[in-house]
């Protein structure tokens, strides 16, 4: 693969980069555009590169996945529920209301499930089997993704 000329621009860890730098938003036409500077993605067949906006295809980027959270109960058998206990960060079952915020879940694209309220924590598993799933930050690890695919059970 070709190297694309040196612009200024390379793949940094977020953390370690001033929020300023990690701004962008992905318009109606396609674009995907760092608030900063206003360039935009452009892609070609060798590789990705920041360049003004020229309304080219190369520029324009659909997301596979819903960039909006679906937010939803998520019931179990006999009309249980996924629940946040209260005052802790264990995760439970109780009865289905759909009033109840506690048992309300924002569903991502990327495979986490979190808090509605505080997008911020994801429900997370332990690697061993019989540990209780809880409530953590999200970090982006395989213990915090889930498939919730309909597989056929018959």
């Amino acid at each position: 693969m070709a190297m694309p000329p040196n612009y200024g621009y390379g793949v940094s860890e977020c953390a370690k980069e001033p929020n300023s730098n990690k701004k962008w938003t992905h318009k109606e036409d396609g674009t995907i555009v760092h608030i900063g500077s206003e360039m935009v993605i452009t892609g070609n067949l060798d590789y990705v590169t920041l360049q003004r906006n020229k309304n080219a295809p190369s520029q324009s980027w659909k997301a596979t996945e819903s960039l909006t959270p679906m937010v939803a109960n998520i019931k179990w058998l006999e009309n249980l529920c996924l629940q946040l206990t209260e005052d802790s960060n264990y995760v439970g079952l109780d009865g289905c209301n759909s009033e109840n915020k506690s048992q309300h879940w924002a569903l991502y694209g990327d495979g986490t499930i979190r808090k509605h309220v505080n997008g911020n924590y994801c429900l997370t598993s332990e690697k061993y089997s019989g540990r209780f799933v809880t409530v953590s930050k999200c970090e982006d690890k395989p213990q915090q993704r889930w498939d919730l695919g309909a597989k056929d059970m018959s």
